[in-house]
C-alpha cells in the first residue's frame, strides 16, 4: 500500500504560511497590528501635544513670541522628513521609543499652524476680552477659554495623523532602520524583500501587511474625516 499525504492547512504552517526562518506570519501580522497602533498613537499624541503648545503660545502672545515660532515652524516644514529620519534613526539607534520620538518631532508643525490660526481668532473674540478685563491671567485664559474652543480641531488632527506616523514606521523598517527585534509590518516587508519573497513572488508574505497597512489607513482617514465633519460646523456645511 502506498502511504498516503495530507496537509491541513492553517494547522501545520499557519493560515498565511511562514517566512524564510519557518515563522508563522499570520502571528507576525497580528503582533505587528498591534505594535502599529502603538506606535501610530503614541508619535500622533506627542506631535499634537508639541503643536497645540506651540500654536496657543504664538497664536496668543503674538509679535516676536509669534515670529520666533513660526519661523521655527517653517525651518522644520523645510527639511526633508525622510532623508533626516533614516540618519537620526543610523545614528540614535534601532528601537520603538526612538521611532516614536523621531516620528513625533518631524509632524507637529502642521498642528502648530491650524492652532496658531484658531488662536488668533479666539483671541479678539468678546468671552476672551471679557476675561483680561477681570483681570484673568494668560495661562488661564489659554486653558480655560481658548484651549477647549481648539479641541475639536486638535482631535480631528490627532486622528488624521495617526496613519501617516504608521506609514513612515513601515517604511523605516522598510528600509531597515525599524527596531529588529519586533515584528512590525514593515519588518515583515523588509524579510520578504531581503529573503526572496519579492522575487518568488510569495504572496502570503508580501500582500498580508500591504493590505493591513492600506485598510488601517484608510480607517483612520475616514475616523478622522467623520470627527471633522462632526465637530467642526464650518466644515460641515462646506460639505
Amino acid at each position: 500500500m502506498k502511504p498516503v499525504n495530507f496537509g491541513i492547512l492553517g494547522k501545520v504552517h499557519g493560515l498565511l504560511g511562514t517566512d524564510h526562518l519557518g515563522s508563522d506570519i499570520w502571528s507576525q501580522l497580528v503582533y505587528g497590528t498591534r505594535i502599529a497602533l502603538a506606535i501610530g498613537l503614541s508619535a500622533a499624541f506627542i506631535a499634537v501635544v508639541i503643536g497645540t503648545t506651540v500654536g496657543l503660545i504664538a497664536g496668543y502672545f503674538g509679535g516676536i513670541v509669534d515670529e520666533v515660532l513660526m519661523r521655527v515652524v517653517d525651518i522644520m516644514l523645510a527639511i526633508p522628513s525622510m532623508p533626516v529620519l533614516i540618519i537620526l534613526g543610523a545614528l540614535f539607534g534601532k528601537s520603538i521609543v526612538n521611532v516614536v520620538a523621531l516620528l513625533a518631532l518631524f509632524s507637529w508643525m502642521g498642528v502648530a499652524r491650524i492652532v496658531r490660526a484658531q488662536t488668533l481668532s479666539l483671541k479678539e473674540r468678546t468671552f476672551v476680552e471679557a476675561a483680561k478685563a477681570s483681570g484673568a491671567a494668560s495661562g488661564y485664559i489659554i486653558l480655560s477659554h481658548i484651549l477647549p474652543n481648539t479641541v475639536p480641531l486638535i482631535f480631528a488632527n490627532l486622528v488624521l495623523r495617526i496613519p501617516s506616523a504608521i506609514l513612515t514606521e513601515a517604511s523605516l523598517s522598510f528600509l531597515g532602520l525599524g527596531d529588529p527585534r519586533v515584528p512590525t509590518w514593515g519588518k515583515i516587508l523588509q524579510n520578504a524583500r531581503q529573503f526572496g519573497g519579492f522575487t518568488k513572488l510569495a504572496w502570503w508574505w508580501l500582500i498580508p501587511p500591504g493590505l493591513a497597512l492600506t485598510f488601517l489607513s484608510l480607517a483612520f482617514v475616514f475616523i478622522g474625516n467623520a470627527v471633522n465633519e462632526i465637530l467642526n460646523p464650518r466644515y460641515r456645511e462646506r460639505s
